[in-house]
C-alpha cells in the first residue's frame, strides 16, 4: 500500500486493523458476543497466530468497555500468544480490572487506561503516532455513563486522521 495511506481492514463490527507507516493498531476487535456481532472464528485463529494482515501489531485500542468491543477474557487470551507493545483500555469493571492489571504488569506490557479525565490529553503510541481521545455518550444509550470515544489519530508528517468507533 502506498506509504502515506491509512490500511483499514474491517474484522466485525466496531473492530478494525489500521496500518499506517509500519505501525499496525488492533481497534475494537478482541471480544466476544454470542451474537452476529462476533468476529468469524476464522479471523480470530488467524489473529491468534499472527498470521498477515495480523502480524507485527503494535498496538491494541478499546474504546470503550461494551461486550462487542471488549473482552477481558478475550485479551488475555489474545496476549498468551501474540506480544504487543501497548495495550489502550477502557474503564471496566472492578474485578476484571483486579484480573488484567497484574497480567498485564507480569508480561511487561505498557498500557494506558482510557477514563474522561484524559479528554483530549494526547497520548504516544509507536511510530510516534499521537491518539487524542473525546468522549462522548453511547449514539443509541445516552443514559448510560460509560459512552463512546472519539479518537483523533495524529502522525508526524501527515494530515489529522479521525475515526468513530
Amino acid at each position: 500500500f502506498v506509504e502515506n495511506m491509512v490500511r483499514a481492514t474491517l474484522i466485525s463490527n466496531a473492530g478494525l486493523l489500521l496500518e499506517y507507516r509500519e505501525v499496525k493498531l488492533l481497534v475494537d476487535a478482541i471480544y466476544h458476543t454470542t451474537d452476529p456481532f462476533s468476529p468469524p472464528a476464522s479471523r480470530v485463529v488467524a489473529m491468534l497466530a499472527g498470521e498477515p494482515p495480523f502480524d507485527g501489531v503494535d498496538t491494541l485500542l478499546f474504546t470503550h468497555g461494551h461486550p462487542d468491543h471488549f473482552s477481558p477474557e478475550r485479551l488475555m487470551q489474545y496476549l498468551r500468544y501474540r506480544t504487543v507493545r501497548q495495550v489502550v483500555l477502557p474503564v471496566m469493571e472492578p474485578q476484571h480490572w483486579e484480573i488484567l492489571q497484574p497480567f498485564l504488569e507480569e508480561r511487561r506490557i505498557q498500557w494506558t487506561l482510557l477514563t474522561a479525565r484524559m479528554q483530549t490529553a494526547d497520548f504516544q503510541i509507536p511510530g510516534g503516532t499521537v491518539i487524542r481521545p473525546y468522549f462522548t455518550r453511547h449514539i443509541d444509550k445516552p443514559h448510560l455513563s460509560n459512552g463512546d470515544v472519539l479518537l483523533q489519530l495524529v502522525s508526524p508528517g501527515a494530515n489529522e486522521l479521525a475515526e468513530d468507533y
